[in-house]
């Protein structure tokens, strides 16, 4: 998959290069939310014309859980970005591509259940 023309690299995902197993559904989810995140960066660098090189996101996520409930810890962040923005547009960049990006958005509100969900394996 190839960014927009911020100079953002492809990414390349490789779930189980054996064959034999396959990450957590929540490392997906994290996959899937520095993906969405850093694809709306780029789009913002684009449209707002920025002089931005190469951005590089670093992501790390941490999740707690046990058989009744889940939770996580906020989900630190970081942008690494070459050009000549001032400290004011990288702010509207960071907080234009976390209000457009829907999972980050979805990370700001609470989700409960009260039904216990089970999976058959065939």
């Amino acid at each position: 998959m190839k960014f927009p023309n911020a100079g953002a690299t492809q990414w390349t995902l490789i779930s189980d290069d054996t064959s034999h197993t396959a990450p957590s559904p929540l490392a997906y989810f994290s996959i899937g939310t520095a993906f969405c995140y850093h694809t709306q960066l780029c789009r913002y660098v684009d449209v707002r014309r920025l002089p931005v090189s190469s951005p590089r996101l670093v992501q790390v996520s941490k999740f707690i859980t046990d058989e009744a409930t889940a939770d996580s810890a906020p989900f630190d962040t970081h942008l690494f970005i070459n050009g000549t923005v001032t400290t004011d547009q990288t702010k509207s960049l960071l907080t234009a591509a976390a209000n457009t990006c829907y999972a980050h958005r979805g990370l700001g509100v609470e989700v409960t259940s009260d039904r216990k969900i089970t999976a058959t394996v065939a």
